[in-house]
């Protein structure tokens, strides 16, 4: 057992942050003293109590720029009074603060990178700040110790790209066999979407199609930058008695949720790289509440589906094909069983201990290597 300090920093208010949390409680597990950084804004809520320590950094600036400058900035200053052996990077609005702290105090970092973060939708007609990133990147990242991503695609892509080996790391949940929730036959059929409000979802497709699923309503889980223009969308909409927003859920209500639902869906736009090599936390939160889907045709999601058949894939959004595809499903009964029953499947061989092997391998590893300098 390990007594040194790791931190590990992101940008967000930690509350939604299921995989460092997992991550948090397994580098626990390897006897480190871990806290975990994130910031506080003006609409978060308490934080669940946690075996580790947390820190929430204020900030001015709420988004933009500014944000990014200031967040970086308290950052930076916050683990320059800190004692600690590892710092833990995760994405590359964290990695400048943490790969200059580390350097000063002569000590390694490690780097997640939980997204192709220069080619997400938000960069990609800026290109001054993508650049920007861009150099921060490749400056920063062939510095790290151990780097980490959350699929093969991207492992794959950005052992290439930045010249330093990483490993995959899936964002699966716990192992947990416990039976879940039986869907009435006959009933009205609640579909599910949880996850951020903001463009690209295929969140306006999906609400024009509710108007041609009479048999099903729609549950929205969430919130972000389109909360309002959605909500004003849904009240003009034939099917506003039919969709309903709930804000966010957290822990066991959101399970609750997932498990009462007929059928989740996932829409991106595949535009963005970020998005097309992406493989969201809710479709193994969908395999887990042995929920059938319907997802994007992109590499992550049909590898896995092509192996165990848990849902159905679009190839673009619009709101004709949402209405056929899930046709395709209230129509032929049988598929939905029989994708119900490939998610009892793979909930066995996707779960966070079979991840938490490959991530205290790889550490040890390093930290071996660390002793023997």
């Amino acid at each position: 057992m390990r007594s040194e300090r790791l931190i590990c920093t992101v940008t967000n208010d930690l509350n939604q942050d299921q995989r460092m949390f997992r991550i948090c409680f397994s580098l626990q597990k390897m006897g480190f003293d871990v806290t975990l950084v994130g910031r506080l804004k003006k609409s978060s809520l308490p934080l669940p109590e946690t075996t580790f320590q947390t820190k929430r950094l204020r900030c001015f600036f709420q988004r933009g720029f500014g944000f990014y400058a200031e967040y970086n900035i308290r950052l930076f200053l916050y683990l320059l009074t800190q004692r600690f052996s590892v710092l833990y990077a995760v994405d590359l609005d964290t990695i400048a603060p943490v790969g200059l702290v580390a350097a000063l105090k002569n000590q390694s970092f490690i780097f997640d990178a939980h997204e192709h973060f220069t080619e997400t939708p938000e960069l990609l007609n800026k290109k001054r700040t993508r650049n920007l990133w861009s150099n921060i990147a490749h400056f920063w990242v062939s510095k790290a110790a151990v780097c980490i991503t959350v699929n093969e695609s991207l492992a794959n892509l950005f052992t290439t790209l930045y010249n330093n080996k990483f490993i995959y790391l899936y964002n699966v949940p716990l192992l947990d066999l416990s039976k879940c929730a039986v869907i009435p036959a006959g009933g009205t059929k609640r579909i599910l979407y949880q996850g951020v409000l903001n463009h690209g979802r295929g969140l306006e497709s999906l609400i024009t199609a509710m108007e041609h699923l009479p048999e099903c309503e729609l549950y929205i889980v969430g919130e972000g930058d389109l909360s309002v223009v959605l909500r004003d969308m849904v009240a003009k909409s034939p099917a506003s008695d039919r969709i309903i927003f709930t804000g966010w859920k957290h822990g066991e209500s959101l399970k609750q949720m997932t498990r009462n639902a007929w059928l989740g869906v996932n829409f991106l736009e595949g535009n963005s790289l970020s998005y097309y090599y992406s493989l969201a936390n809710k479709f193994f939160d969908y395999i887990y509440a042995e929920l059938p889907a319907v997802h994007m045709n992109f590499p992550e999601y049909a590898h896995i589906i092509s192996t165990y058949p848990i849902a159905l894939t679009i190839d673009e959004i619009s709101s004709q094909k949402i209405v056929n595809t899930i046709r395709q499903i209230i129509d032929h009964p049988e598929k939905y069983e029989d994708m119900k029953r490939a998610c009892s499947i793979a909930k066995k061989e996707f779960f966070w201990e079979k991840e938490e092997k490959k991530l205290i391998e790889v550490c040890s590893s390093f930290l071996k290597k660390s002793d023997n300098n």
